[in-house]
C-alpha cells in the first residue's frame, strides 16, 4: 500500500502543478486522457480516504512511513492538503461539456472529507479550501457555469 501510494500521490502532485503551470500559460485544453487519468486518481482518493484519513486513520501506518520517506509527506495534515489541491484543481479545470462524471465524483469525495469530524475540521484550516471558499463563482469553477456553456 505504502508504495503505490506514494507514487500515486507522487502523479497527483505532478498534475496539479502542470495543471497550474497550463492555467498560467492560457493553455485550455486538456490533453488527451486527462479526464480519466483524474477519475482514476480521484477513485483512489475515495479508497486512500477510507482507510487512512479520518477518524480511523492511523498517521503512523506504514503508509505514511513509505510517504515519508519518497516523498517527504510526512502527516495526515499534508497528505489532506494535496488531496485539496487535487480536488480543487479538478473543479477549476472541467466544465459541463467535459469531464462531468470527474466532477460529480471529485464533488462528492470533497463532501465525504467534509463530512468527517477530524477531516472536515482540518479541511477548514487549509489554505486551498480556504480560496476555494473565498472564490466559489462560476469565473472560478467551470462546471458551475451551467448548460449554457459552448
Amino acid at each position: 500500500d505504502g508504495e503505490l501510494s506514494s507514487r500515486v500521490f507522487q502523479l497527483m502532485i505532478y498534475t496539479v502543478d502542470e495543471d497550474r503551470s497550463r492555467s498560467k500559460m492560457g493553455v485550455g485544453k486538456q490533453p488527451r486522457g486527462m479526464i480519466e487519468l483524474d477519475g482514476a486518481i480521484v477513485d483512489f482518493i475515495q479508497s486512500f480516504r477510507k482507510a487512512y484519513i479520518g477518524e480511523q486513520a492511523v498517521s503512523t501506518s506504514k503508509v505514511y512511513v513509505r510517504m515519508s520517506e519518497r516523498l517527504g509527506i510526512s502527516d495526515h495534515i499534508v497528505v489532506l492538503d494535496v488531496v485539496a489541491s487535487k480536488i480543487a484543481c479538478i473543479l477549476q479545470k472541467y466544465g459541463i461539456v467535459c469531464g462531468t462524471a470527474v466532477v460529480k465524483k471529485t464533488l462528492q469525495l470533497l463532501s465525504d472529507l467534509a463530512f468527517g469530524h477530524s477531516s472536515g475540521r482540518l479541511l477548514g484550516k487549509l489554505k486551498t479550501i480556504r480560496s476555494m471558499l473565498n472564490n466559489h463563482g462560476e469565473e472560478s469553477f467551470l462546471f458551475m457555469k451551467g448548460s449554457s456553456m459552448g
